[in-house]
């Protein structure tokens, strides 16, 4: 992300599928592409090929779970609840800690199941 808050394409790639060995071609080219990076951050959707890739290609980085596509996972696993997803959202943007405390105790008040699944995703890699 720029400093307009503006998502900056790095590079794209085409595949036939989201299988590890292509997720590796790709993270292998953008690594040469790049090079070494400090304090690099990736976000991603979760997919276990894209963190497998992550992890062999970009040690050292750290790996964000895109909290838009949590979203979207959360809704699609328990359904359309508007609270659920304005909780979830307003959590997801709390720079305090005792804010996002209560807004995550308001979204497992709802729906301790809902709670449980976006906890587990790794709060401190929301992103």
């Amino acid at each position: 992300m720029d400093g307009n808050e503006q998502i900056f394409p790095l590079a794209f790639g085409v595949g036939d599928s989201e299988t590890n060995e292509a997720w590796e071609w790709f993270l292998t080219r953008l690594h040469k592409a790049v090079g070494e990076v400090d304090d690099l951050v990736i976000v991603s959707d979760r997919k276990g090929s894209i963190t497998t890739g992550v992890e062999k290609v970009f040690p050292n980085s750290f790996h964000g779970a895109c909290a838009v596509h949590l979203e979207r996972n959360m809704v699609g696993h328990y359904g359309r609840n508007k609270a659920l997803k304005q909780y979830f959202k307003r959590a997801a943007r709390m720079y305090r800690e005792s804010q996002f405390l209560q807004r995550m105790e308001h979204l497992k008040n709802i729906n301790p199941e809902t709670a449980q699944y976006v906890t587990d995703a790794g709060i401190e890699r929301w992103a």
